[in-house]
């Protein structure tokens, strides 16, 4: 299994996720051809279906999310702070939170209900 790594900076459409990915398989096979590789995974908070229902299943989040089969993972439910607000965690003052953008603002009123976004593992082949 290969382990994907989502970075902070950079688009997540699907032409540049698709392209990544491309670009993955073929370093992989330069690389490392004796590698026997069967899966590509990923552990993000970007992967919980919660993000899609959020920011619809047509969002650039939420057809990355629908690439990967989910397994189960335990989590604070703090990564969404550290990328999307800069915050350690949610120990954060949440209702100070900016809501530059609509992302900012449904992950924001979500916690401000009392719920957390958990990360979620997934792979796919």
């Amino acid at each position: 299994m290969v382990q994907l790594h989502i970075p902070s900076a950079g688009k997540l459409t699907e032409e540049a996720v698709c392209e990544s990915i491309a670009q993955m398989r073929i370093l992989l096979k330069k690389y490392y051809p004796d590698y026997p590789y069967k899966a590509f995974a990923c552990g993000s908070w970007l992967l919980n279906p919660v993000m899609a229902d959020l920011l619809g299943e047509e969002s650039n989040i939420g057809k990355f999310g629908k690439r990967f089969q989910p397994m189960t993972i335990k989590t604070h439910g703090t990564g969404v702070f550290y990328f999307a607000f800069l915050q350690p965690d949610r120990n954060c003052n949440i209702a100070s939170l900016p809501e530059n953008n609509r992302f900012e603002k449904v992950v924001k009123e979500y916690y401000l209900s009392g719920k957390v976004i958990h990360e979620v593992a997934g792979y796919f082949l």
